[in-house]
């Protein structure tokens, strides 16, 4: 019987891809004319020119680092809108339910600066993890929902979800109507 000197083969333990981000840091975004919210310094906002004067207005929040865009639509109410636009928000989170473990709906309201809404963290490989709306139920009603540039792998960009979470709830918790009737 021979033995050999030499230690065992293993094989070396899985290795998870570790992604890590700078702290969030927030600063006062108000360059347009229906709200102002908390922006993490880490993204980029650009927002729609309408020479149109439409009532439907477009602003991209853009995070570099998570290869992710949050894409919002704010509208200014009219009489008999808000019921139209709450329903399209909420069939849009609904179309997700195919590809989504599960949808967690998470109402938000804030009484005092009357923002009211709902948050919506989908799980699974749906297309977009995140979404919200806030209203005022009067004049103003604001949309959004993240999507990241690469197929959805939700266990691999949990960490960017983590971490956009929370500045979405940001965005939703600091969010104030310029103008309130």
């Amino acid at each position: 019987m021979t033995q050999s000197c030499e230690e065992a083969a293993v094989p070396k333990p899985k290795g998870y891809l570790r992604l890590s981000f700078p702290d969030s840091r927030y600063l006062l975004f108000d360059q347009n004319d229906a709200f102002t919210f908390d922006k993490n310094i880490w993204c980029d906002v650009y927002q729609s020119v309408n020479k149109d004067m439409t009532r439907r207005k477009q602003m991209n929040l853009v995070y570099p680092k998570q290869n992710a865009v949050l894409y919002c639509t704010y509208v200014s109410l009219k009489s008999n809108d808000l019921e139209s636009l709450l329903l399209d928000a909420q069939n849009r989170t609904q179309k997700h339910a195919i590809k989504a473990d599960a949808i967690e709906m998470q109402p938000y309201q804030d009484v005092v600066n009357k923002v009211y809404g709902m948050f919506y963290d989908v799980t699974g490989n749906a297309a977009s993890p995140l979404q919200f709306y806030v209203t005022d139920s009067i004049n103003h009603f604001l949309s959004g929902a993240l999507y990241f540039s690469s197929q959805p792998n939700y266990d691999s960009i949990l960490p960017a979800i983590d971490y956009l979470r929370s500045d979405l709830r940001r965005f939703m918790e600091s969010l104030q109507w310029k103008s309130q009737e």
